[in-house]
């Protein structure tokens, strides 16, 4: 109910914004309360453990960044513009997500305090170099056949496949399950991020 809510809530603020309403009515409706579950995390230990398998993995970078905080969608939207090797940041600008209807789009944060930089340590920064040095290597074996950017937003993303296009959020998320269950961790979620304890 809360989800029906919120998208409605969406459309007439939109209609609000374009005059066509003179206010949004869904914002009196008293929102049912939501129970709370508590996030489902991995130690430090456990987390140190997924890392050191996935260490050579092609997607390791990626792991290492749910791994250090980032949503699923966040990670999937980051482009290589978005890194800063140099200085050691990151940038978070938008997320790919899935959305029943429309298939995997690409959204802003919901609030000025979701677009954020973030520094990367020294682990994640030498994971970063090396992806790419492997996509530099994917892209001169593939030739023409490798994307120029993504469709969505002409940009070079960090999380795409061997032929340079990006992924859908449930293989990500499948991809991330396979190596968690090899080294005997526990389940985390369905939809990602494996974190750390603490997050």
């Amino acid at each position: 109910m809360n989800v029906a809510l919120t998208l409605l809530s969406s459309v007439l603020d939109d209609a609000v914004r374009q005059g066509t309403l003179s206010r949004n009515v869904a914002k009196m409706v008293e929102r049912a309360p939501q129970d709370k579950h508590e996030m489902k995390t991995w130690t430090e230990g456990q987390a140190a453990a997924l890392l050191e398998a996935v260490a050579d993995a092609r997607l390791s970078a990626a792991w290492q960044l749910s791994l250090y905080g980032l949503r699923r969608g966040g990670v999937l939207g980051l482009c290589w513009s978005d890194i800063d090797l140099q200085a050691k940041t990151l940038i978070i600008r938008r997320a790919r997500v899935e959305v029943t209807g429309s298939g995997v789009v690409e959204v802003g944060p919901k609030t000025e305090r979701g677009k954020r930089t973030l520094p990367l340590d020294d682990a994640l920064a030498s994971a970063l170099r090396s992806l790419t040095a492997r996509q530099a290597r994917e892209r001169l074996e593939a030739g023409e056949a490798y994307s120029p950017g993504c469709g969505d937003c002409s940009e070079a993303h960090i999380l795409v496949d061997e032929l340079g296009w990006p992924v859908r959020p449930e293989w990500y998320s499948d991809q991330f399950r396979n190596p968690a269950k090899a080294a005997g961790l526990p389940a985390i979620g369905s939809t990602m991020p494996g974190t750390l304890a603490g997050r």
